[in-house]
């Protein structure tokens, strides 16, 4: 037994290198959860908080139209997310730390070993082996958004599977994968995009082949089923029950004229969207460019295929910042959607360009050792840039991407990434209800409801992307002539309580001018603040530190 063990040690010491760069980039979440840095944006400030509340004793399998109390002062349990998701499943049964490092660890290998089985299918040899682990090792160092579960990670397993359904080369296997993957993804943050572009490249293939493959549209309806199923709460309150709702995925920069639209096309090209990212600039690129110089009379079909892929994903991810096509869509949410979440596909595509481009540079100077020196130094130079978060900024500057093991152990001040306990403040709050009853409605200044909320307080603000316009329009009318001041017009699926004084980094709070009237009406007793407030509205109840924390409380009168 362990001869076996030492000889598969030295038959595939790469792999196992691998393996061990993979531990110790998860290595914050596997052996210290606790004091972990995980991202803030869109993850602990929204969706960890939602889980956690519908982890709560009568609210996953609640009726549609059931009132969940905690956050926009009560809005239906189909404004949150399905139940049918493993990540729920792991905040049902587990503590939350430990079910959100479970799904982030998670989310890495099934990467590594996705991308591993598709390289190895169809796209790298045996020969090239070396190369397919590394690429296999960067695309599960990617830094994926934890709460979209296998959306991105999965997808090499998605294709894979509809190439040997499409080649008649399947297994039971490959029809499981199908059923599977959608209840840890997310249909409206990539299924959904995923589906139509792989019909879009289907439909074509069968015009051009003038062959009708029954099998892979069965495939592909058998997978848009499952999707919908899953998320049949939103499908029902939106079609069913014409749901009102908040959202407007309408851009408020779609004003630039075509130059402005190809210059973020482009931009998105190289640098990606935070949420969807490839890590692609500026070393990724190479491939592609070195397989055109050297290769340029020989590119096979599909280079040019995927290449032309990553151009129009690009296209569509620019499109609504475009006036023309604003004029276009006149307020089609839904055409707005679609235009704007194609780029999650952009991920594997982009590592399969790479794959292929490998794969002829290597054919064209065959024992070349130059050329491997060339490659294999750029792969290991951007296993360093993901492990280090070097150039993670996407096209529009922003950083905001998971690496927790960069922001744990080597940037531990960066706002962006926090610890459970401080970022949610548990010791501070731990202190707060001790005075203030949870089941009394609270608002919340200058930070975010849902730390509050995750707290166990019911707050009437809150951050969703899709509840009653009815709460949106309580908000926006408590907080009117506050936005006024600050030349805002209206909420978006950020819907707070607003002061110009905060906004402006004041010490104190001078006599907010929100509608105290109807905040009494929707029963809100409490204002919790992280500044003082002068009010003639309010009473001061208690000011609770707990070291360098410290929250204002005040009553309504």
């Amino acid at each position: 037994m362990k001869l076996s063990i030492l000889n598969y040690f030295k038959l595939n010491k790469l792999m196992c290198l691998a393996f061990l760069i993979l531990i110790i980039y998860l290595s914050p979440a596997i052996f210290f959860p606790y004091d972990a840095h995980f991202l803030v944006h869109d993850n602990l400030d929204s969706n960890v908080v939602w889980y956690k509340i519908l982890s709560n004793p009568g609210n996953l399998f609640a009726n549609n139209n059931i009132i969940i109390p905690n956050s926009l002062g009560g809005i239906p349990r189909g404004c949150y997310p399905t139940e049918f998701n493993l990540k729920q499943f792991l905040y049902a049964i587990l503590d939350p730390v430990v079910a959100y490092s479970f799904n982030y660890i998670l989310i890495h290998f099934i990467a590594f070993f996705s991308m591993m089985a598709l390289l190895k299918r169809y796209f790298l040899t045996q020969s090239e082996n070396n190369s397919r682990i590394l690429l296999s090792l960067l695309f599960a160092l990617l830094p994926f958004w934890p709460s979209g579960g296998a959306s991105i990670a999965g997808q090499p397993l998605l294709i894979l599977s509809f190439l040997n359904i499409y080649f008649y080369r399947d297994k039971f296997i490959d029809w499981i994968w199908l059923i599977l993957i959608p209840f840890y993804s997310s249909f409206f943050y990539s299924t959904a995009f995923f589906i139509a572009l792989i019909f879009i490249i289907i439909f074509f293939k069968t015009i051009i082949d003038k062959k009708f493959n029954f099998r892979i549209y069965l495939a592909l309806l058998l997978l848009t089923i499952i999707s919908v199923l899953i998320e049949y709460r939103i499908f029902w309150m939106i079609f069913i029950e014409k749901f009102q709702h908040s959202r407007d995925d309408i851009l408020n920069s779609s004003s630039l004229n075509f130059n402005g639209f190809l210059g973020i096309a482009f931009k998105h090209f190289l640098k990606g969207h935070y949420h969807f990212h490839a890590l692609q600039f500026p070393l990724l690129v190479c491939f592609p460019l070195l397989a055109l110089i050297f290769k340029r009379n020989n590119i096979s079909k599909l280079f040019w295929m995927v290449l032309s892929l990553l151009c129009l994903i690009s296209f569509f991810y620019a499109l609504p910042y475009a006036k023309f096509f604003s004029n276009l869509a006149s307020g089609n949410k839904i055409l707005t959607a679609m235009a704007l979440r194609f780029h999650a596909m952009q991920p594997v595509f982009w590592f399969l360009l790479v794959a292929i481009s490998v794969k002829l540079l290597f054919d064209f100077f065959k024992r070349n050792i130059k050329i491997y020196v060339i490659v294999y130094c750029l792969l290991f130079l951007q296993l360093f840039f993901s492990l280090f978060s070097v150039s993670d900024n996407d096209w529009s500057g922003t950083e905001f991407v998971e690496n927790t093991f960069y922001r744990t152990y080597f940037d531990k001040n960066n706002p962006e990434n926090q610890s459970f306990n401080d970022y949610y403040r548990i010791n501070l709050f731990a202190k707060v209800e001790r005075f203030v009853n949870k089941k009394d409605y609270i608002a919340c200044l200058g930070f975010t409801p849902e730390i509050a909320q995750y707290n166990g307080f019911k707050t009437i603000d809150g951050y969703f992307p899709l509840y009653p316009e009815k709460h949106k329009i309580i908000m926006e009318t408590i907080s009117k002539r506050e936005l006024v001041k600050l030349g805002i017009s209206s909420f978006g699926r950020r819907s707070l309580l607003i002061s110009e004084d905060i906004k402006l980094c004041k010490d104190k709070v001078i006599e907010p001018q929100w509608d105290f009237n109807l905040m009494k009406k929707i029963k809100v007793k409490w204002v919790f603040s992280i500044k003082p407030i002068n009010s003639k509205n309010l009473t001061f109840y208690r000011r609770i530190i707990n070291l360098k924390e410290k929250i204002y409380i005040y009553y309504i009168k």
